[in-house]
Protein backbone atom coordinates (compact mmCIF):
# COMPACT_ATOMS: atom_id res chain seq x y z
CA UNK A 1 0.00 0.00 0.00
CA UNK A 2 2.69 5.70 0.94
CA UNK A 3 1.76 1.58 1.69
CA UNK A 4 -2.03 1.39 3.08
CA UNK A 5 -1.78 -0.31 6.43
CA UNK A 6 -4.41 0.26 9.15
CA UNK A 7 -4.26 -2.17 12.79
CA UNK A 8 -2.00 -2.29 15.03
CA UNK A 9 0.12 -5.05 15.75
CA UNK A 10 2.81 -7.46 12.98
CA UNK A 11 1.56 -10.57 13.97
CA UNK A 12 -2.04 -9.61 13.50
CA UNK A 13 -1.29 -8.14 10.38
CA UNK A 14 -1.54 -11.23 7.97
CA UNK A 15 -3.98 -8.73 5.16
CA UNK A 16 -6.92 -10.33 3.09
CA UNK A 17 -6.97 -11.34 -0.55
CA UNK A 18 -10.21 -10.42 -1.82
CA UNK A 19 -11.09 -11.78 -5.11
CA UNK A 20 -14.25 -9.70 -5.80
CA UNK A 21 -17.23 -8.31 -3.71
CA UNK A 22 -20.96 -9.20 -3.47
CA UNK A 23 -21.63 -8.04 -0.67
CA UNK A 24 -19.46 -5.88 1.93
CA UNK A 25 -19.63 -4.66 5.83
CA UNK A 26 -17.77 -1.92 6.86
CA UNK A 27 -17.59 -1.54 10.83
CA UNK A 28 -15.11 -1.53 13.93
CA UNK A 29 -15.04 -3.82 16.73
CA UNK A 30 -13.49 -3.45 20.09
CA UNK A 31 -10.29 -5.46 20.50
CA UNK A 32 -8.39 -6.62 23.50
CA UNK A 33 -4.79 -4.53 22.69
CA UNK A 34 -2.63 -6.85 25.06
CA UNK A 35 -0.15 -5.06 27.46
CA UNK A 36 3.62 -4.16 26.31
CA UNK A 37 6.49 -4.39 28.19
CA UNK A 38 8.94 -1.53 29.50
CA UNK A 39 11.47 -1.23 26.83
CA UNK A 40 14.52 -0.34 29.26
CA UNK A 41 16.87 2.44 28.02
CA UNK A 42 17.85 2.35 24.72
CA UNK A 43 21.08 3.95 24.09
CA UNK A 44 21.72 5.07 20.06
CA UNK A 45 17.28 5.43 20.22
CA UNK A 46 15.80 8.43 19.66
CA UNK A 47 11.24 8.72 20.07
CA UNK A 48 11.13 11.87 18.56
CA UNK A 49 7.88 13.93 18.53
CA UNK A 50 4.86 13.86 21.42
CA UNK A 51 6.61 16.02 23.97
CA UNK A 52 4.64 16.46 26.77
CA UNK A 53 4.66 20.31 27.97
CA UNK A 54 7.41 22.12 29.23
CA UNK A 55 10.08 19.91 28.11
CA UNK A 56 12.61 19.29 27.70
CA UNK A 57 13.88 20.12 30.57
CA UNK A 58 17.74 20.47 31.82
CA UNK A 59 18.89 17.61 33.88
CA UNK A 60 21.18 18.77 37.16
CA UNK A 61 23.87 16.18 35.93
CA UNK A 62 24.42 13.94 32.88
CA UNK A 63 22.21 10.74 34.17
CA UNK A 64 19.72 9.31 31.68
CA UNK A 65 18.34 7.32 35.05
CA UNK A 66 16.89 11.06 36.02
CA UNK A 67 15.09 11.21 33.01
CA UNK A 68 13.56 7.97 33.34
CA UNK A 69 13.07 8.71 37.26
CA UNK A 70 11.14 12.28 35.92
CA UNK A 71 8.81 10.09 33.71
CA UNK A 72 7.94 7.39 36.36
CA UNK A 73 6.82 10.19 38.33
CA UNK A 74 4.54 11.95 35.78
CA UNK A 75 1.18 10.16 35.02
CA UNK A 76 0.83 11.41 31.82
CA UNK A 77 4.50 9.80 30.36
CA UNK A 78 4.54 7.28 27.72
CA UNK A 79 8.29 7.42 26.96
CA UNK A 80 11.27 9.52 27.68
CA UNK A 81 14.17 10.35 25.56
CA UNK A 82 17.81 11.86 27.09
CA UNK A 83 20.44 14.02 25.10
CA UNK A 84 24.08 13.13 25.72
CA UNK A 85 25.82 17.13 26.62
CA UNK A 86 28.28 18.11 23.89
CA UNK A 87 26.71 15.24 21.85
CA UNK A 88 25.11 17.64 19.11
CA UNK A 89 23.37 21.55 19.85
CA UNK A 90 22.92 20.52 23.13
CA UNK A 91 25.57 21.53 25.68
CA UNK A 92 23.65 20.44 28.72
CA UNK A 93 21.60 17.24 29.62
CA UNK A 94 18.40 17.34 28.13
CA UNK A 95 15.04 15.20 29.05
CA UNK A 96 11.78 14.62 27.41
CA UNK A 97 9.02 13.53 28.61
CA UNK A 98 6.77 12.34 25.79
CA UNK A 99 3.12 11.54 26.18
CA UNK A 100 2.82 8.54 23.37
CA UNK A 101 5.53 6.29 21.83
CA UNK A 102 5.37 7.61 18.24
CA UNK A 103 8.04 5.58 16.83
CA UNK A 104 11.96 4.98 16.98
CA UNK A 105 15.06 6.32 15.16
CA UNK A 106 18.80 6.49 14.98
CA UNK A 107 20.38 8.91 16.78
CA UNK A 108 23.90 8.75 18.83
CA UNK A 109 23.31 11.45 20.51
CA UNK A 110 20.33 10.17 22.19
CA UNK A 111 18.83 7.52 25.11
CA UNK A 112 15.60 6.73 25.39
CA UNK A 113 12.69 4.15 26.06
CA UNK A 114 9.22 3.57 26.17
CA UNK A 115 7.58 2.33 29.92
CA UNK A 116 5.24 0.16 28.29
CA UNK A 117 1.71 0.24 28.44
CA UNK A 118 -1.09 -1.58 29.90
CA UNK A 119 -3.81 -4.13 28.24
CA UNK A 120 -6.88 -1.84 27.04
CA UNK A 121 -10.14 -2.25 24.82
CA UNK A 122 -9.50 -0.54 21.30
CA UNK A 123 -10.85 -0.37 18.11
CA UNK A 124 -10.40 -2.24 14.70
CA UNK A 125 -11.60 -2.21 11.48
CA UNK A 126 -13.41 -5.34 10.82
CA UNK A 127 -14.95 -6.42 6.71
CA UNK A 128 -17.57 -8.78 6.60
CA UNK A 129 -17.50 -9.46 10.47
CA UNK A 130 -13.54 -10.50 10.43
CA UNK A 131 -10.80 -8.49 11.09
CA UNK A 132 -8.90 -6.34 7.93
CA UNK A 133 -5.28 -5.09 7.74
CA UNK A 134 -5.44 -2.74 4.60
CA UNK A 135 -2.32 -2.48 2.80
CA UNK A 136 -1.79 -0.51 -0.42
CA UNK A 137 -0.85 3.11 -2.20
CA UNK A 138 -1.96 6.77 -2.41
CA UNK A 139 -2.96 6.85 -6.12
CA UNK A 140 -3.05 10.68 -6.96
CA UNK A 141 -4.09 9.26 -10.94
CA UNK A 142 -2.04 10.94 -12.88
CA UNK A 143 -1.51 9.98 -16.36
CA UNK A 144 1.35 11.72 -18.92
CA UNK A 145 -0.94 12.03 -21.34
CA UNK A 146 -4.13 12.69 -20.44
CA UNK A 147 -4.06 14.25 -16.99
CA UNK A 148 -6.72 12.85 -14.97
CA UNK A 149 -8.49 10.97 -17.53
CA UNK A 150 -6.98 7.50 -18.75
CA UNK A 151 -5.82 6.88 -22.36
CA UNK A 152 -8.02 3.62 -22.37
CA UNK A 153 -10.20 1.23 -20.14
CA UNK A 154 -7.43 -1.23 -20.37
CA UNK A 155 -5.22 1.47 -18.25
CA UNK A 156 -7.40 1.64 -15.38
CA UNK A 157 -7.94 -1.88 -15.16
CA UNK A 158 -3.95 -2.40 -15.11
CA UNK A 159 -3.41 -0.01 -12.32
CA UNK A 160 -6.08 -1.76 -10.08
CA UNK A 161 -4.94 -4.86 -11.06
CA UNK A 162 -1.22 -4.04 -9.91
CA UNK A 163 -2.20 -3.63 -6.36
CA UNK A 164 -2.11 -6.90 -6.29
CA UNK A 165 0.84 -7.81 -8.05
CA UNK A 166 2.70 -6.16 -5.25
CA UNK A 167 1.16 -8.03 -2.28
CA UNK A 168 -1.51 -5.69 -1.50
CA UNK A 169 -5.39 -4.74 -1.01
CA UNK A 170 -6.29 -1.51 -0.49
CA UNK A 171 -6.14 1.93 -2.75
CA UNK A 172 -6.45 5.18 -0.84
CA UNK A 173 -7.64 7.73 -3.73
CA UNK A 174 -6.23 11.02 -3.19
CA UNK A 175 -8.47 13.82 -3.58
CA UNK A 176 -10.17 13.36 -6.90
CA UNK A 177 -13.40 11.09 -8.20
CA UNK A 178 -12.49 8.62 -10.74
CA UNK A 179 -14.36 7.48 -13.64
CA UNK A 180 -17.30 5.10 -12.88
CA UNK A 181 -15.30 2.13 -14.52
CA UNK A 182 -12.45 2.77 -12.00
CA UNK A 183 -14.55 1.64 -9.15
CA UNK A 184 -16.34 -1.35 -11.10
CA UNK A 185 -13.09 -2.43 -11.52
CA UNK A 186 -12.38 -2.15 -8.16
CA UNK A 187 -15.34 -3.88 -7.28
CA UNK A 188 -15.31 -6.86 -9.10
CA UNK A 189 -11.15 -7.46 -8.59
CA UNK A 190 -11.62 -7.16 -4.89
CA UNK A 191 -9.95 -4.10 -4.05
CA UNK A 192 -10.62 -1.67 -0.97
CA UNK A 193 -11.21 1.63 -1.76
CA UNK A 194 -10.07 5.08 1.15
CA UNK A 195 -11.93 7.54 -0.89
CA UNK A 196 -11.15 11.12 0.06
CA UNK A 197 -13.07 14.38 -0.93
CA UNK A 198 -11.81 16.60 -3.47
CA UNK A 199 -9.95 19.35 -2.75
CA UNK A 200 -8.17 22.92 -2.86
CA UNK A 201 -4.50 22.33 -2.74
CA UNK A 202 -3.88 25.11 -0.62
CA UNK A 203 -4.62 28.86 -0.74
CA UNK A 204 -8.29 27.56 1.00
CA UNK A 205 -10.43 30.86 1.59
CA UNK A 206 -14.48 31.51 2.99
CA UNK A 207 -15.38 31.29 -0.94
CA UNK A 208 -13.73 27.53 -0.58
CA UNK A 209 -16.48 26.18 1.80
CA UNK A 210 -19.52 26.13 -0.71
CA UNK A 211 -17.96 24.31 -3.61
CA UNK A 212 -16.21 21.77 -1.19
CA UNK A 213 -19.35 21.20 0.79
CA UNK A 214 -20.94 20.79 -3.04
CA UNK A 215 -18.44 18.09 -4.05
CA UNK A 216 -18.38 16.05 -1.10
CA UNK A 217 -21.94 15.53 -1.10
CA UNK A 218 -21.77 14.95 -4.84
CA UNK A 219 -19.25 12.26 -4.18
CA UNK A 220 -20.98 10.56 -1.58
CA UNK A 221 -24.17 10.32 -3.46
CA UNK A 222 -22.40 9.13 -6.68
CA UNK A 223 -20.49 6.70 -5.33
CA UNK A 224 -22.34 5.05 -2.56
CA UNK A 225 -23.43 1.75 -4.33
CA UNK A 226 -19.76 0.63 -5.08
CA UNK A 227 -18.93 -1.75 -2.60
CA UNK A 228 -15.03 -1.54 -2.94
CA UNK A 229 -15.69 1.52 -0.99
CA UNK A 230 -15.12 1.23 2.69
CA UNK A 231 -14.19 4.57 4.45
CA UNK A 232 -14.61 8.30 3.57
CA UNK A 233 -11.57 10.67 3.80
CA UNK A 234 -13.15 14.18 4.23
CA UNK A 235 -10.20 16.46 4.55
CA UNK A 236 -6.18 16.09 3.51
CA UNK A 237 -3.75 17.72 5.44
CA UNK A 238 -3.75 21.52 6.03
CA UNK A 239 -5.18 21.54 2.41
CA UNK A 240 -8.96 22.65 3.43
CA UNK A 241 -9.52 21.90 7.14
CA UNK A 242 -8.43 25.72 8.27
CA UNK A 243 -11.09 27.99 6.50
CA UNK A 244 -14.12 25.32 8.66
CA UNK A 245 -14.98 26.40 11.76
CA UNK A 246 -17.13 23.10 11.82
CA UNK A 247 -15.33 20.67 11.37
CA UNK A 248 -17.24 18.07 13.77
CA UNK A 249 -20.87 19.19 11.68
CA UNK A 250 -18.98 18.21 8.30
CA UNK A 251 -18.04 14.33 10.23
CA UNK A 252 -21.64 14.07 11.08
CA UNK A 253 -22.86 15.14 7.94
CA UNK A 254 -21.25 12.51 5.99
CA UNK A 255 -22.41 10.00 8.90
CA UNK A 256 -25.79 10.90 8.24
CA UNK A 257 -25.38 11.21 4.36
CA UNK A 258 -24.05 7.39 4.47
CA UNK A 259 -24.11 5.67 8.08
CA UNK A 260 -22.35 2.21 6.56
CA UNK A 261 -19.20 3.35 5.70
CA UNK A 262 -16.16 4.91 8.19
CA UNK A 263 -15.66 8.07 8.11
CA UNK A 264 -11.80 9.91 8.45
CA UNK A 265 -12.19 13.45 9.51
CA UNK A 266 -8.82 14.89 8.58
CA UNK A 267 -5.68 12.62 7.48
CA UNK A 268 -2.49 13.44 8.36
CA UNK A 269 -4.12 16.92 9.47
CA UNK A 270 -4.61 19.07 12.51
CA UNK A 271 -8.09 18.00 12.92
CA UNK A 272 -7.88 14.64 13.47
CA UNK A 273 -6.71 15.39 16.93
CA UNK A 274 -9.91 16.43 17.42
CA UNK A 275 -10.64 12.62 17.49
CA UNK A 276 -14.35 12.88 16.24
CA UNK A 277 -13.69 10.58 13.00
CA UNK A 278 -13.64 6.63 12.98
CA UNK A 279 -9.93 6.52 12.43
CA UNK A 280 -6.87 8.09 14.12
CA UNK A 281 -4.48 8.61 10.92
CA UNK A 282 -0.93 10.15 10.49
CA UNK A 283 1.24 11.17 7.93
CA UNK A 284 5.37 11.05 8.14
CA UNK A 285 8.17 11.01 5.28
CA UNK A 286 9.81 8.74 4.79
CA UNK A 287 9.58 6.04 7.72
CA UNK A 288 6.42 5.36 9.17
CA UNK A 289 5.09 6.43 12.68
CA UNK A 290 3.49 4.23 15.33
CA UNK A 291 0.13 6.04 15.61
CA UNK A 292 -2.14 4.51 18.55
CA UNK A 293 -5.71 3.15 18.48
CA UNK A 294 -8.68 3.72 21.06
CA UNK A 295 -11.99 2.88 22.54
CA UNK A 296 -13.38 4.98 19.21
CA UNK A 297 -10.71 5.16 16.68
CA UNK A 298 -8.39 2.57 15.03
CA UNK A 299 -5.25 3.71 13.99
CA UNK A 300 -3.87 4.09 10.15
CA UNK A 301 -0.88 5.57 8.57
CA UNK A 302 -2.43 7.81 6.11
CA UNK A 303 1.04 8.37 4.11
CA UNK A 304 4.08 7.39 4.73
CA UNK A 305 7.53 6.83 2.05
CA UNK A 306 7.75 9.12 -0.63
CA UNK A 307 10.71 6.85 -2.86
CA UNK A 308 10.97 7.44 -6.08
CA UNK A 309 13.19 5.77 -8.71
CA UNK A 310 13.48 8.07 -12.16
CA UNK A 311 13.99 7.00 -15.42
CA UNK A 312 15.44 9.70 -17.85
CA UNK A 313 12.76 10.42 -20.53
CA UNK A 314 9.93 9.58 -18.45
CA UNK A 315 10.26 12.70 -15.79
CA UNK A 316 7.04 15.26 -15.50
CA UNK A 317 9.94 17.70 -15.38
CA UNK A 318 13.24 16.43 -17.07
CA UNK A 319 15.95 16.64 -14.00
CA UNK A 320 14.04 18.63 -11.91
CA UNK A 321 11.71 15.66 -10.02
CA UNK A 322 12.28 15.32 -6.50
CA UNK A 323 11.32 12.39 -3.63
CA UNK A 324 11.90 11.28 0.41
CA UNK A 325 14.17 8.61 -0.55
CA UNK A 326 15.36 8.28 -4.22
CA UNK A 327 17.34 5.93 -5.93
CA UNK A 328 20.51 6.72 -7.81
CA UNK A 329 19.39 4.01 -10.23
CA UNK A 330 16.29 2.78 -12.15
CA UNK A 331 16.16 -0.30 -11.41
CA UNK A 332 16.91 -0.59 -7.61
CA UNK A 333 13.50 -0.25 -5.77
CA UNK A 334 14.75 2.09 -3.35
CA UNK A 335 18.21 3.36 -2.13
CA UNK A 336 20.40 5.12 0.44
CA UNK A 337 19.19 8.59 2.57
CA UNK A 338 22.76 8.12 3.86
CA UNK A 339 25.70 6.34 3.13
CA UNK A 340 25.09 3.38 5.57
CA UNK A 341 21.71 2.26 3.81
CA UNK A 342 21.46 -0.31 1.76
CA UNK A 343 20.01 -0.53 -1.98
CA UNK A 344 17.60 -2.93 -2.79
CA UNK A 345 18.58 -5.73 -4.71
CA UNK A 346 17.24 -5.27 -8.29
CA UNK A 347 15.12 -8.42 -8.55
CA UNK A 348 11.15 -7.84 -8.97
CA UNK A 349 10.37 -9.93 -5.83
CA UNK A 350 12.30 -7.57 -3.57
CA UNK A 351 10.80 -4.64 -1.83
CA UNK A 352 12.24 -2.41 0.54
CA UNK A 353 11.51 -2.17 4.77
CA UNK A 354 11.32 1.88 5.30
CA UNK A 355 9.96 1.48 8.49
CA UNK A 356 14.10 2.45 10.09
CA UNK A 357 17.21 4.08 8.76
CA UNK A 358 19.08 0.47 9.49
CA UNK A 359 16.66 -1.21 7.80
CA UNK A 360 17.58 -3.07 4.50
CA UNK A 361 15.40 -5.13 1.99
CA UNK A 362 13.34 -7.99 3.29
CA UNK A 363 11.24 -10.19 0.47
CA UNK A 364 7.74 -9.15 -0.29
CA UNK A 365 5.75 -11.65 1.74
CA UNK A 366 7.01 -9.68 4.55
CA UNK A 367 4.96 -6.60 2.79
CA UNK A 368 2.46 -7.10 5.99
CA UNK A 369 4.80 -5.22 7.95
CA UNK A 370 4.14 -1.87 6.67
CA UNK A 371 1.79 0.67 7.16
CA UNK A 372 1.10 3.19 4.83
CA UNK A 373 3.72 3.68 2.26
CA UNK A 374 3.57 5.84 -0.46
CA UNK A 375 5.26 4.30 -3.46
CA UNK A 376 6.23 6.46 -6.58
CA UNK A 377 6.42 4.88 -9.19
CA UNK A 378 7.42 6.65 -11.96
CA UNK A 379 7.10 4.38 -15.04
CA UNK A 380 6.47 0.87 -15.98
CA UNK A 381 4.82 -0.84 -18.77
CA UNK A 382 2.73 -3.99 -18.88
CA UNK A 383 3.35 -6.71 -20.91
CA UNK A 384 0.52 -5.13 -23.61
CA UNK A 385 2.95 -2.38 -23.52
CA UNK A 386 1.12 0.18 -21.43
CA UNK A 387 3.10 2.84 -19.91
CA UNK A 388 1.57 3.71 -16.15
CA UNK A 389 2.16 6.73 -14.59
CA UNK A 390 3.15 7.58 -10.93
CA UNK A 391 0.64 6.13 -7.89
Amino acid sequence: MKYACTGRGHNSCAHAFISSFNFLMIDQATEWLPASPPSGPQKGIDRPGNDLPGFPVTLPSADYSLCAALCANHSDCVAWAYALPGCDQYSTPQCWLKSADGGQTENSCRVSASMGARGREVQRPYLNGGFLFMAGWLDQSFWPDGLYTAPTDEALRFDLEAVKMFGLNTVRLHQKVNSERWYWYADSLGIIILQDAPQKYGGATQATIAPFTDDLTRMVRKLYNHPSIIQWDVFNEEDCVGVFNNVSDVIESVRQMDPSRLVNTNSGGPANDLHVGDVNDVHNYPYPQDPKPSRTQYAMIGEFGGIGAYVAGHEWVPNQCTCTLCCARARDVCCAARARDVCCAARARDVCCAARARDVCCASRSAHSFHYFRVVVRHHVSARGHAARRS
